[in-house]
């Protein structure tokens, strides 16, 4: 039995919905302008369970408790593919349906939540260099995509290379991004950034702008899109069933843009603004068959 129209939304896929739209409201429009229902509820059950384990580490203070919060989440995976009684969590509800549905492996789960259990994941250190934030984006956001591609059906190597590039570019924006939002004393860009361009870090804490500033911001911005050009340059060997997922890129390289326009000055107030065009520019794409 497939997921299919129903006439009433089990409080399980409410759940999730709303569980992606707090964590994301772009990544909730982007699943939110896939037609099918079916694979609309699949995709929001995925990434509710990924917002799931990011939650476990950012909303509590000691590492232990993370620990047992995303062990709880590791320990319904495992009773799944046992046929074993699941704990009862709307997440993890949704989960065994998708998994059920479309015979995930279950590696690719292990590995979304063993890389946040890594101790310096767990407390939230900073990545020394490029290299590590991009491996841990395969990793995580890579692993999700991959998921979410497989939930669609779509099994191609061109598809899985690019969802690697993609999670690579988005890992690195959303360390931009979330930089000039955090209140925190972290430092979320790669820190050998910071040393090649001889930045001090209370700059980055006290939201202080300066030329060597924005042009570290522009040699990381950079690398993020030169990724997204790789991805865009396989468009004709990806398969069309795979668009909706890769066009979970457009709020990216909207961000990419829009930091461009204000000189790579990750601080500026506009980049705050929400995207509310999305919603369009996601049709646009589709009437285009394009990402």
């Amino acid at each position: 039995m497939r997921f299919g129209r129903l006439r009433s939304i089990p409080f399980s896929s409410q759940h999730c919905s709303a569980l992606v739209e707090r964590a994301s409201w772009e990544n909730y429009i982007c699943i939110r302008s896939i037609s099918n229902l079916d694979q609309r509820r699949q995709l929001f059950a995925l990434n509710a369970f990924n917002v799931a384990i990011l939650t476990s580490i950012q909303k509590v203070s000691q590492p232990v408790f993370a620990q047992a919060r995303i062990q709880f989440l590791k320990d319904g995976i495992n009773a799944i593919y046992k046929n074993e009684p699941v704990p009862e969590h709307p997440v993890l509800d949704e989960v065994k349906l998708v998994i059920e549905q479309n015979d995930l492996p279950k590696s690719w789960f292990s590995r979304l939540i063993n890389e946040r259990l890594k101790e310096d994941r767990l407390k939230r250190k900073s990545f020394t260099t490029v290299e590590e934030l991009e491996k841990y984006s395969e990793m995580t956001t890579g692993t999700l995509w991959l998921l979410s591609l497989a939930s669609l059906g779509v099994k191609d190597v061109n598809a899985d290379t690019a969802a690697k590039h993609a999670a690579r570019c988005i890992g690195l924006t959303n360390s931009i991004r979330a930089q000039h939002m955090i209140q925190s004393r972290e430092i979320l860009i790669p820190l050998d950034f910071c040393s090649k361009h001889k930045i001090e870090i209370r700059n980055l804490v006290e939201k202080k702008n300066s030329i060597e500033l924005e042009e570290m911001v522009f040699d990381a911005a950079s690398r993020a899109h030169a990724n997204l050009t790789k991805v865009k340059s396989m468009r004709s060997r990806i398969p069309n069933s795979a668009h909706p997922i890769f066009r979970q890129l457009t709020p990216t390289e909207h961000f990419l843009d829009e930091l461009g326009a204000v000189n790579f000055n990750i601080f500026d107030k506009r980049l705050s603004n929400r995207y509310d065009s999305l919603a369009w520019a996601l049709q646009k794409k589709k009437w285009k068959k394009e990402f």
